[in-house]
């Protein structure tokens, strides 16, 4: 898992599982020949956030494996999430 490619250290959609590279959103037209293209590359935060939750469980329930679950964890930066531009109710 550590070997696979991430962005603000979420995993990707999908990934070749001979190869372990990222695999374009298949439902996408034209990502094969524009690879950069909007919405090729899809991250999950549904699917992350299970992901991320299944780890602090292995990491409560196999005190063993804390140091490998605190290095998957690491590099995930929910932070992308928030919105600062975002103000209380009632203000200007």
């Amino acid at each position: 898992m550590r070997a696979l490619k991430r962005t603000y250290g979420f995993l990707y959609q999908w990934y070749d599982t001979s190869t372990a590279n990222v695999i374009l959103n298949p439902g996408t037209p034209n990502c094969e020949s524009v690879p950069h293209s909007k919405n090729c590359d899809f991250l999950s935060a549904v699917d992350n956030g299970w992901y991320v939750s299944g780890l602090i469980v292995v990491r409560q329930a196999l005190p063993e494996l804390a140091p490998l679950v605190k290095s998957l964890i690491a590099p995930v930066d929910f932070s992308i999430f928030y919105d600062s531009r975002a103000t209380r109710a009632g203000s200007n």
